[in-house]
């Protein structure tokens, strides 16, 4: 089985609740999800709308209920990346990237951990930036055969620069 990257680049965090959910729903396993987000902005989402009860916190941060963004990054720690903030980070290629990316001294950051995993300039540039900005990229390793159903599920749910890689 050949293994596939497909990357996608979220602005909106609730849009890339619902691509997780639906690639949960597609029978996606969890261990194929990776995640990297800024610190504040993910925490914020995390902690939910003001009308959100305490309970109701505690269930979606415990996995009740449907999985999602929240059990990804929950009881994470930030890590510093020099050319992109506090991230968070989720999955074995997630923290993978971010841990490269934060090595005290090493030249690049974030895109050149990117770059070194084999995307091109460019789009490691637009993730950089986006995840930067507060974004958030949804990563999934997948077959082959369903990478093209990954990515319409991160396309549909307003997923930009998405992109698949054999890596």
């Amino acid at each position: 089985m050949t293994v596939i990257t497909v990357f996608a680049l979220f602005r909106d965090l609730s849009d890339a609740e619902v691509a997780v959910h639906e690639l949960i729903h597609r029978r996606f396993d969890i261990s194929e999800l990776n995640v990297i987000a800024q610190e504040v902005p993910a925490k914020a989402f995390l902690e939910g709308p003001p009308e959100e009860t305490h309970a109701d916190l505690a269930d979606r941060l415990a996995g009740k209920g449907d999985f999602g963004l929240g059990q990804l990054l929950s009881n994470r720690l930030a890590m510093v990346v020099p050319d992109a903030g506090r991230l968070l980070a989720s999955g074995d290629l997630g923290n993978t990237l971010v841990r490269t990316a934060s090595v005290p001294g090493a030249a690049g950051g974030l895109r050149a951990a990117l770059v070194d995993f084999g995307l091109p300039e460019q789009a490691a540039e637009a993730y950089r930036s986006g995840v930067g900005a507060g974004g958030l990229a949804l990563i999934v390793r997948t077959s082959d055969e369903r990478a093209g159903e990954a990515a319409e599920v991160m396309r549909l749910n307003h997923g930009s620069h998405v992109a698949a890689y054999n890596r």
